[in-house]
């Protein structure tokens, strides 16, 4: 990776010191809710929800309120790795986790399905759709943040877009309401039609560091090979933005 590697001990240094300082990069001020933005973010699992980290870190003010949705948690993908651990375990796992993760992005967790669902990919039925349509007349927000679907390997990733995509269509959204779209780590030659229209300076490591660290909460599903996948991705739109690492997303007004 040249000089794109991250040194360990400073990264987890580094990390370390956000988490100990409580996320006050992610923080909001409860108190003043007035005419904020509300943001929903639609991840197919735990730790999608993390690709939303750079936007919220940049444009995030105090009184916007943050609902994390789930579509789905079961133990068949492992942890760590490996495919031996008990279902039970790696449900548990992931479902700490995913706390955690909400936690530390000071953000209101909801499940489209229980923590513990037979296991079912995620997809754009007529109930399901209606489904997605109430919750979006239930917490209204302002903004939508969900998987690019063209060209992205996971079904569950493709299946959540189109569903929200579908339910967007349908729903009465108030006025300057914008649909946010991230792209898969890993699909960038996949995901061609993916054309980023706002982009996130990450270059400061400062900012940087955080946002790995998003990633980084949900240590079953990571390791330092996937965290320099993340900054290839990070540099790949660096490179489209003119900067050294940024975060890339598709953003349309409805």
């Amino acid at each position: 990776m040249g000089d794109a590697r991250v040194n360990r001990r400073e990264f987890v240094g580094a990390a370390a010191a956000i988490v100990g300082a409580g996320s006050t990069s992610f923080a909001s001020d409860a108190a003043d809710t007035a005419g904020g933005q509300r943001w929903l973010i639609v991840g197919a699992h735990p730790d999608d929800e993390a690709k939303a980290a750079p936007l919220l870190l940049k444009e995030r003010k105090p009184g916007d309120e943050l609902i994390l949705l789930v579509m789905r948690l079961c133990g068949e993908g492992g942890i760590y790795e490996r495919k031996d651990y008990p279902r039970e375990q790696c449900i548990a796992t992931r479902s700490a986790e995913m706390a955690e993760s909400a936690k530390y992005l000071n953000a209101k967790l909801r499940w489209w399905l229980p923590p513990h669902p037979a296991a079912v990919n995620i997809a754009a039925t007529p109930a399901n759709v209606e489904k997605m349509l109430q919750l979006l007349n239930e917490i209204q927000p302002t903004r939508i943040l969900t998987h690019w679907e063209e060209g992205d390997p996971h079904p569950d990733h493709v299946g959540t877009s189109k569903l929200v995509q579908e339910a967007v269509k349908r729903w009465k959204a108030p006025g300057g309401t914008q649909l946010i779209f991230w792209g898969q780590l890993g699909a960038e030659v996949r995901q061609k039609h993916f054309v980023p229209n706002r982009f996130v300076d990450l270059s400061a490591p400062a900012l940087l560091a955080p946002v790995l660290w998003s990633f980084f909460l949900h240590r079953s599903q990571t390791s330092l090979r996937i965290m320099e996948k993340h900054l290839k991705y990070y540099r790949s739109h660096g490179q489209r933005a003119g900067v050294e690492y940024a975060a890339g997303y598709g953003v349309r007004k409805r």
